[in-house]
């Protein structure tokens, strides 16, 4: 019901996890976020989005939250900016194209402008905090270098997350990125970006796979989605994959991949996809996939 989205083609690195009822929600990670055009629907906050954002040691956009993802927002003490129930004058926007056909809940949106000037007004810090300096969760290979991992074909990825959101991303030879779709299940939609019209692709694709619950007597079936400690996944860049694992100390500690001799894992250059995926569905997971159509 919220597409397009908008700036989902200008994210350095994008999350999607799942949210209550099937549901995924998308986080992008900006860094050159002035140049931004417009950014949204902006939605609200889950508690473990934070863990992810908290990666990067990044500032926090969303438009409310659950009470867990308030309550972990005022015990970290996480920079944020709120678009429902912080005095933010000018960042937020309701789009008035969108109200005339979405919901209320669709229609939120921001610019990078208006983000300049929302962590100019909070005063917030922009250099990454001590002792977090060139830990950016992702070891990015040298300039003019390559990647090229010794690891099985996987030219076509599905991630059925849900009955509701399946992904799939094609490997396309010519330029070496993967393409996103969506409701593949249904609809096999091309994921688009509002801005540009153009389809997301991406250099890089992490599967994460996360322990992942309902949380018990909550009345919405919100999820609890465990982001600390260590685990599995996959890395798949340039036509392969390879297996990884994970480690995230703390909530607040950027995560380290590994790859299967132990050391940190190199990885491309490039826009970064990463899917937080439920540790008991990972079997549903195929890396070398046949699409219908």
């Amino acid at each position: 019901q919220a597409i397009p989205q908008h700036s989902v083609s200008q994210c350095d690195i994008l999350y999607e996890c799942l949210a209550e009822g099937g549901i995924t929600r998308l986080m992008g990670v900006f860094a050159d976020y002035e140049s931004l055009g417009v950014v949204g629907s902006i939605r609200s906050s889950r508690h473990y989005y934070i863990d992810l954002a908290q990666n990067h040691d990044a500032l926090y956009v969303h438009a409310g939250a659950s009470d867990y993802a308030y309550n972990e927002i005022r015990e970290r003490k996480i920079d944020n900016f709120d678009g429902v129930h912080m005095y933010l004058p000018g960042m937020f926007y309701r789009d008035q194209e969108r109200l005339q056909h979405m919901s209320l809940e669709h229609t939120l949106m921001t610019t990078g402008e208006k983000i300049r000037d929302g962590i100019a007004f909070k005063k917030y810090r922009t250099e990454l905090k001590e002792g977090y300096s060139g830990k950016t969760a992702y070891a990015f290979a040298p300039y003019g270098e390559t990647v090229v991992l010794d690891g099985q074909e996987s030219k076509c990825i599905y991630l059925p997350y849900s009955t509701y959101q399946q992904a799939r991303f094609d490997y396309n030879e010519e330029d070496g990125k993967y393409y996103r779709f969506q409701w593949e299940d249904k609809e096999h939609l091309p994921h688009i970006d509002g801005n540009t019209g153009e389809q997301i692709c991406f250099d890089n694709i992490f599967i994460v796979f996360c322990p992942t619950a309902r949380i018990p007597g909550d009345t919405y079936g919100r999820l609890d989605v465990t982001t600390e400690g260590t685990g599995t996944g996959y890395y798949i860049t340039g036509g392969k994959y390879v297996p990884i694992t994970w480690e995230k100390p703390t909530a607040d500690s950027a995560i380290t991949y590994y790859g299967a001799d132990g050391n940190p894992l190199m990885v491309n250059r490039g826009k970064t996809f990463v899917s937080i995926f439920p540790t008991n569905n990972k079997d549903n997971v195929n890396l070398n996939y046949a699409p219908a159509n």
